[in-house]
Formats: structure tokens, C-alpha cells, sequence
């Protein structure tokens, strides 16, 4: 399976020194390509986005990022949910197409990371992909012309699927755990196949508390279980992938201890515990999962020089949706949604449109079951205008907190 990035350059190459319209860039390459779903990120140098893809037939995919005229260079990783890299492209250029091919149900996770520049980046996932990118540039132009980039490789690279380092992985974990503090060193462990491994965590304050199991390049799949001090269980993360993850809001101090079992493969592990560290709004602290997630918002959008700012409750289920008209300023804002403990297991779904009813982006989520990311869509414009909101819930009911986020003046 293969992944692809694209970004965008100019609109022409006499004018890249000008804002290029991706609205137009996306709308030609939609007009060539047959595109399923679409997602899009505003990032900074350095910071990543990652898409999640799940095959609904036999067959293939392609994913298509592309960006603004101020993202200059990117790299893109595709990998399995359970870790293993399946492709990878560093060319020094600003754009690449790589397709995925499978079974009905194979999901596939693209990494978009930026090289060089800052901007808004989208990825497009293409049904039924040729082999080969087709030859945008001819009939879109500059929109996905060859750009001078800064190709670098990865150190995982290699012909056969990468196999990433325990303390690598460690490192991304702690990356990846924004709104979290750690506490004390990494436990590590080794687990032979189908063996369990006990930790006892003691947990000092209230609050909530997350526990990651990160695995080694030889373990497959690993289970994580939390027990409580009156024996019986109170979260598990059981989704057979490389990594796994629980979040705990205990009333009260107290101690846990926490299983770790070895689904497929046989190697080292490492276990982190972090406290819920970065700033929550007031309007989600009437709720703990609205407090993390909150806390996750608040730690990527400050990375982006931005602040949330909350903007109302509302209730989700799976017979329709719920609209909010919201007015933001001009530039980049992100409208969110975040799940309440009423969400668990399900999935929410944000819908953007403007004032005219144009699409202007959506944002699928993923199941809270599996801490997936918020549903965040992102918007960017050079006047004030007001945007309608849809939100709807898959799979539960229950209420969520609109958010959106804004450059800090």
C-alpha cells in the first residue's frame, strides 16, 4: 500500500509569491479524480496531520494531500493501525501519489508532515486509483507543479516494512501527548507471546490520568487492562494494535494496577503514565471527557497560535443534526466538537458550510472507543464571515461542546 502527498504551490509559476486559491485547486483535481472524502489541517513547520482511511470494498486507494502557497515541502508516512510502516514519500517536492490497495475493512493511517513552510494542508482519499498519479499539472498548472524541497529521508526507511525503535516510539508517544504531563521515567517490561506482565501505578491526586502501553518493534499487538484496588476491572484497551491507551478520572488517590498482554509477537514494551496537565475551558470541567478532550484542543491549537474559545452545548444522536450558525474573524479558525462521557463508544461528525451553503469541510472523527482524534475542521479566509455547523453523533447519544479556535489577536 501506498500513500501520497501533494502540496500546492502557485497559482502560477510566475505568481508563487502570491496566495494561491486551494479552493480551486481542490475543485480541479476533484474534476479529474474520483475523490471520497476529504480532510484538511492548518500546520506549522514541523507538525503533522493524520488521516485515517478505511477500505469499503476490495481494492484501492489513493490519498492526495496538497496545501497552501506557504507550505513549501512535505513527507508523507503511510502505516498500519497496528504501527508498521507500509510506504513512505520524502521526494524533494511539493507534492506525490501513493495508492493502497486491500480488503474490504483495511484501514490505513497517512502521515502528513510538513517540512518546510506553514499553511493549510488537504488530503483527498481517491476511490478506484490508477496505478500512477495521473498528470495534474498539465491541466491544473502550478496548482501541483514540481517544487525545490527539502527531501529527508526517514531514519525507519528500507526496503521491507520499518520496524521503529522502543525509545523512538517512546518519543513520538510523549509527541503525540499534547495536554498531558508525564510522571517519573518510562516502566519497561519484555513480553514473551501470549504472556501477561503486572505494573501496580499509584495514582496521587485527582484529576484524570492516562496510561499508555507502547510496544517494541517486535511486538504486534498488545491488550491493555487497568484493575482497581477493589479487584475489578475499570478500563481496557483491547484493540489488538502496537500501542494501546486508557484514560482513568478517579473520584479519589489510590493505587491501580495495570495488565499488559502480548496479542502477537514477542519483545520489549514500555509503559507511560501522564496526568491531565493543559488548561481546560470552564464550560467543559462540568464533564470528564469533555475536560480532556478540552485540555488535547487546547495543547494543538496553542502549537498553531491559537486559543479555543467555547461556544455552546448541544445534543447529538443519529437521526439528524444539529446546526449552529457561528461568526468567526478573518483569517484561520477551527470549528471542533467535543464527545461528553454520554459519546463513549461513539463517533461524532462536524459539517462546515458558508453563508451561500458551500461545503467547506467535514471531519468524520473516529470512535471515542478507540481515542480517536476530535473532530476538527478547519477554515481560512481573508474577511469575517459566519459559518453553519452541523454536528451529528454514529452509534450513541448524548451532548457535546461546540469549540471553535482562533489566532490570538
Amino acid at each position: 500500500m501506498r500513500v501520497a502527498i501533494v502540496i500546492l504551490v502557485a497559482m502560477s509559476i510566475a505568481t508563487q509569491a502570491r496566495a494561491q486559491d486551494i479552493d480551486a485547486c481542490e475543485r480541479a483535481a476533484r474534476a479529474r479524480l474520483s475523490v471520497g472524502a476529504s480532510a484538511r489541517a492548518f500546520l506549522l513547520e514541523r507538525q503533522s496531520h493524520v488521516v485515517e482511511h478505511r477500505l469499503a470494498r476490495d481494492g484501492c486507494v489513493a490519498f492526495l494531500a496538497f496545501g497552501s502557497a506557504g507550505v513549501r515541502d512535505v513527507d508523507l508516512l503511510a502505516h498500519t493501525t497496528a504501527g508498521d510502516v507500509i510506504e513512505e514519500d520524502v521526494e524533494p517536492r511539493a507534492w506525490g501519489w501513493v495508492r493502497a490497495c486491500g480488503e474490504a475493512g483495511l484501514v490505513v493511517a497517512a502521515v502528513v508532515h510538513v517540512h518546510a513552510g506553514r499553511g493549510e494542508v488537504r488530503v483527498l482519499a481517491i476511490d478506484d486509483a490508477p496505478e500512477r498519479a495521473p498528470e495534474l499539472g498539465r491541466e491544473v498548472g502550478a496548482c501541483f507543479a514540481r517544487s525545490a524541497g527539502r527531501g529527508r529521508p526517514l531514519t525507519d526507511a528500507g526496503e521491507t516494512p520499518a520496524m521503529r525503535s522502543l525509545d523512538r516510539a517512546i518519543e513520538d508517544a510523549d509527541a503525540r501527548a499534547g495536554g498531558w504531563r508525564t510522571v517519573g521515567q518510562p516502566m519497561r517490561g519484555w513480553l514473551d507471546p501470549g504472556a501477561t506482565e503486572l505494573h501496580r501505578v499509584a495514582i496521587e491526586r485527582e484529576g484524570c490520568h492516562r496510561i499508555d502501553a507502547i510496544a517494541g518493534p517486535e511486538v504486534r499487538a498488545l491488550a491493555l487492562v487497568v484493575i482497581g484496588a477493589d479487584g475489578r476491572e475499570i478500563a481496557r484497551d483491547d484493540r489488538r494494535r502496537r500501542d494501546a491507551s486508557v484514560v482513568l478520572c478517579p473520584d479519589a488517590p489510590g493505587g491501580v494496577v495495570v495488565q499488559v498482554h502480548a496479542r502477537a509477537g514477542t519483545g520489549a514494551y514500555a509503559l507511560r503514565h501522564r496526568v491531565l496537565d493543559g488548561e481546560v475551558l470552564d464550560a467543559a470541567r462540568v464533564d470528564a471527557r469533555a475536560s480532556v478532550e478540552s485540555a488535547e484542543l487546547g495543547a494543538m491549537l496553542r502549537d498553531r497560535g491559537m486559543v479555543a474559545r467555547a461556544i455552546a452545548w448541544g445534543i447529538a444522536d443519529g437521526r439528524g443534526a444539529q446546526a449552529f450558525d457561528v461568526e468567526v474573524g478573518a483569517g484561520c479558525v477551527a470549528i471542533a466538537a467535543l464527545r461528553s462521557r454520554e459519546l463513549e463508544g461513539g463517533d461524532l461528525d462536524v459539517r462546515v458550510a458558508d453563508e451561500q451553503a458551500r461545503l467547506v469541510g467535514w471531519d468524520e472523527g473516529a470512535p471515542s472507543v478507540d481515542r480517536g482524534a476530535i473532530p476538527v475542521v478547519w477554515s481560512c479566509a481573508q474577511e469575517a464571515r459566519t459559518l453553519r455547523v452541523e454536528v451529528r453523533a454514529q452509534d450513541a447519544t448524548g451532548r457535546f461542546l461546540l469549540v471553535t479556535g482562533e489566532v490570538t489577536p
